[in-house]
């Protein structure tokens, strides 16, 4: 390719290609200006256009107009990559230009939301020149090296990072989480949820097929390093709950992972973690796990305590592409006992951020009898490749095949597994020759950049 994309940014294009900004430039840790496009259809690279100034650990989130943010990394100014390939400067935004990977999410009313790792967050409207609209104090912990999982519209968990003094111990990561809601308004709330059974840095929170939230890896000590400490590891799972607000303690993993380690949802349900290790501390210290591992969650087991696997919901078959405002049909002969049908995004994870999960509850109506989740009908960011999660009654969860969402016109399905996207709000049904099974999702594309966030 020409250039080094370590610790780079990246994200998803709407048609499912990657962006890939900035990088490495030499020993120095200079960042680069280049950004590239991967094209997973054809396994190849294009150069992008040149962002304006060179950029190292910058986060990449894609917005409901299907533009992409490029924030952080060395400028303090953001820029846009438009969906022509063209990148312009977001000249009324200079905040969170560090070296420390932001936490961002696409908001209900369009606009952006930056709420980490920094105490002060951030709604900003990127049409145009870009634009401040509120500012907010999430709480008093800087969380470098936490983690957040988009886990509903407009909801947010924020976990983990820092270095403080809790418990009677010092320079220790927090345990504490945060959960960020963004509604109508441009100012988000915060509240405090339960704290995870001891504090970690360097670790991933992965949004799970029922909508709740998976840390694994990570270390419980910052005092040694910020990046690697084999000394203090935190190989137990926990799943975040947000009907209650409180963490349970899982399986634990045989492997080590911190610093460039990565965690993500798979489409059978299961989460792939694996890696950690590339950089000095991680060579004084002996840390490189070329390996993954791969976790069940418990809704994938019998609840008789048997150990057993559960008999699992099937999709049989699914649409390739979704067009906005469309009726999907989805065939599974297990629709009379689905409880629940949600969207659940594909990971863009890395150094703990992960900006494409996040999960979408849908209507359900399933025959005569109707179990309703209404969103209104506002303009937000929809999943560009989609995983269909699908819920028994029983709480066993099947994740079916990557659907494309949005798209104009007519186009050729794609083969099974290998579906490309743009952003969408759309109305989805699924239903089987025997009972009806419909899922409803009721959003609309953002009409331009310049789109009025107020308008809903």
């Amino acid at each position: 390719m020409g250039s080094n994309i370590f610790c780079a940014g990246f994200a998803q294009l709407s048609d499912g290609r990657i962006l890939v900004a900035g990088g490495n430039a030499g020993a120095a840790l200079d960042g680069t200006v280049q950004t590239r496009i991967f094209d997973w259809r054809t396994e190849t690279w294009t150069r992008g256009k040149d962002m304006a100034a060179p950029r190292w650990y910058p986060s990449v989130a894609q917005t409901a107009n299907g533009e992409e943010v490029i924030i952080g990394g060395g400028p303090a100014t953001a820029e846009v990559y438009q969906t022509n390939g063209a990148i312009r400067a977001l000249t009324s935004f200079t905040k969170a230009g560090g070296r420390l990977y932001p936490f961002l999410g696409s908001r209900p009313d369009t606009q952006l939301g930056l709420f980490g790792p920094y105490t002060t967050g951030y709604t900003i409207n990127t049409a145009g020149n870009g634009a401040i609209t509120a500012t907010i104090t999430r709480d008093a912990i800087h969380r470098d090296y936490g983690s957040f999982a988009t886990y509903d519209i407009g909801k947010s968990l924020v976990a983990g990072g820092g270095s403080v003094t809790e418990g009677g111990a010092a320079s220790v990561p927090t345990k504490t989480g945060t959960v960020i809601s963004s509604g109508a308004g441009p100012t988000a709330t915060v509240a405090a949820t339960g704290s995870m059974s001891a504090g970690r840095r360097q670790f991933n929170a992965t949004l799970l097929a029922d909508g709740s939230v998976l840390a694994t890896g990570g270390m419980t000590s910052a005092a040694s390093s910020d990046l690697v400490d084999l000394d203090h590891p935190m190989t137990a799972a926990e799943r975040w709950d947000p009907a209650t607000g409180a963490w349970t303690v899982l399986a634990s993993a045989s492997r080590i992972r911190q610093y460039h380690s990565t965690a993500s949802l798979l489409p059978d349900g299961r989460v792939m973690t694996g890696g950690g290790g590339i950089c000095g501390i991680c060579m004084t210290a002996g840390y490189l796990e070329k390996n993954v591992e791969y976790f069940t969650p418990p809704y994938l087991y019998k609840k008789d305590g048997s150990g057993e696997l559960a008999a699992r919901p099937v999709i049989g078959t699914a649409p390739a592409s979704i067009g906005i405002g469309a009726t999907v049909t989805v065939s599974t002969a297990q629709a009379a006992s689905i409880k629940k049908v949600a969207l659940a995004g594909l990971s863009d994870v890395t150094h703990s951020v992960n900006q494409g999960q996040r999960y979408v509850p849908v209507a359900l109506h399933h025959g005569r009898h109707h179990a309703d989740r209404d969103r209104p009908a506002q303009r937000r960011r929809g999943p560009a490749r989609l995983l269909p999660a699908v819920r028994h009654c029983r709480r066993r969860c099947a994740v079916g095949r990557q659907d494309r969402a949005g798209g104009q016109g007519s186009q050729p399905a794609d083969e099974p597994g290998q579906h490309d996207g743009q952003p969408l709000h759309r109305h989805a049904v699924v239903r089987d020759r025997h009972q009806d099974l419909r899922a409803e999702l009721h959003l609309q594309r953002q009409q331009g950049a310049g789109a009025d966030p107020a308008a809903g």
